[in-house]
C-alpha cells in the first residue's frame, strides 16, 4: 500500500498555518521532515537513515580547511557561517555520520522542503560557501574587501592592546592555490548543485512515532528532534509535494504547542531522559 498523498493547499497554510489535515498536525505522536523529492525514493524504500544522507562529514571539512586558510569567513552568512559551528562541530562532533533532524509542526518542515534549502542545510551551506568562493576567485574587488576587512580588524586590535602574537597580516589570496583546492571539490560542487538544481518538488513527510522509538530521539530546540538511529519508513503516515517555485514565507511555530500535550512524544522525551532536551 502506497503513502497517502496530501494535496499542497496554500490557503490552508496560510489560514491555519498547517500542511496536513487537522487529525495529524494535533497528534502528539506525530513529527514531519522537510527535504527534496530527489530524497523520496530513498527514504521511502530505507526509511530515514543517517547513513544514507548525501553529506560526507569530509566534504564539510574539506569546504572549511579552504575558509580557514583563508582567515575568512565569507560574506553569505548561510555559507561558512553555518558549515563551520553547526555542520561541523555540532552535527558531525560524534563521528562520520550526523543525526537526521524532524521538526515538531508541518510548518517548520515546509521551510526544509523549499528550494533554497534544497538537500538540506548542509548542502545548502555547501552551496553556499562555494559561492562565495567561487567570487572570490572571480572578483578582485571582492578580494580587496576581504584584505581590507582584515586591515581594519587588525588596526582595532592594536588600538585595543592585543597581544603581538596575535596580530596575523592578511595576505592576498594565491589564485592558483585557491583554483587547485576548488578543482579539487568538483565532486562536492556536482552533488550540490544537483541536490539544488533539478526541477522537482519539495516533500514534507508526516511520520508517526511510538513509544519504542522515545529511546533513539533526542529534543534539540531550534533544531527540533533528532536521531541518530534509522526511522523505518513504515512509520510515515502522508507526504505533501511541494511545488518547486513555492518560497516559504512562513515562520513556523515553536514546540510550545507540543510542550503542552499531556500526552506524546515530546512529553515523553521530557519524561524518559531530561538531560537530552534542549541540545543540539
Amino acid at each position: 500500500m502506497g503513502i497517502p498523498v496530501f494535496q499542497f493547499e496554500a490557503d490552508r497554510i496560510q489560514k491555519g498555518r498547517m500542511l496536513f489535515p487537522v487529525a495529524i498536525e494535533r497528534d502528539g505522536w506525530v513529527i514531519f521532515h522537510g527535504t527534496s523529492a530527489g530524497h523520496a525514493a530513498s527514504i521511502e524504500q530505507h526509511g530515514f537513515d543517517p547513513k544514507r544522507t548525501a553529506v560526507r562529514v569530509e566534504d564539510v571539512r574539506r569546504v572549511v580547511a579552504i575558509y580557514q586558510k583563508l582567515r575568512w569567513a565569507g560574506r553569505d552568512t548561510g555559507g561558512f557561517a553555518v558549515l563551520k559551528p553547526f555542520s561541523l562541530e555540532s552535527d558531525f562532533r560524534h563521528g562520520d555520520t550526523s543525526p537526521i533532524f524532524f521538526a515538531e509542526t508541518s510548518m517548520r518542515a515546509l521551510l526544509y522542503a523549499s528550494r533554497d534549502f534544497a538537500g538540506g542545510e548542509k548542502v545548502r551551506a555547501l552551496r553556499r560557501a562555494l559561492a562565495d568562493l567561487d567570487l572570490l576567485m572571480a572578483d578582485p574587488q571582492f578580494r580587496q574587501e576581504r584584505v581590507d576587512y582584515h586591515h581594519a580588524e587588525r588596526q582595532e586590535l592594536e588600538r585595543l592592546g592585543a597581544h603581538p602574537a596575535s596580530l596575523v597580516e592578511v595576505k592576498d589570496v594565491d589564485l592558483n592555490w585557491l583554483s587547485a583546492e576548488l578543482s579539487a571539490l568538483s565532486d562536492v560542487r556536482e552533488m550540490v548543485e544537483k541536490l539544488g538544481t533539478a526541477d522537482h518538488p519539495g516533500v514534507v513527510y508526516a511520520l508517526r512515532v511510538c513509544s519504542e522509538d522515545v529511546a533513539s530521539l533526542g529534543y534539540c530546540g531550534s533544531m527540533g528532534i533528532r536521531t541518530s538511529s534509522v526511522i523505518p519508513a513504515s512509520r510515515i503516515i502522508g507526504k505533501v509535494l511541494v511545488p518547486p517555485d513555492y518560497v516559504c514565507s512562513q515562520v513556523g511555530r515553536t514546540a510550545e504547542d507540543f510542550w503542552r500535550h499531556e500526552e506524546g512524544l515530546l512529553p515523553a522525551i521530557r519524561s524518559a531522559s531530561p538531560g537530552r532536551n534542549a541540545t543540539r
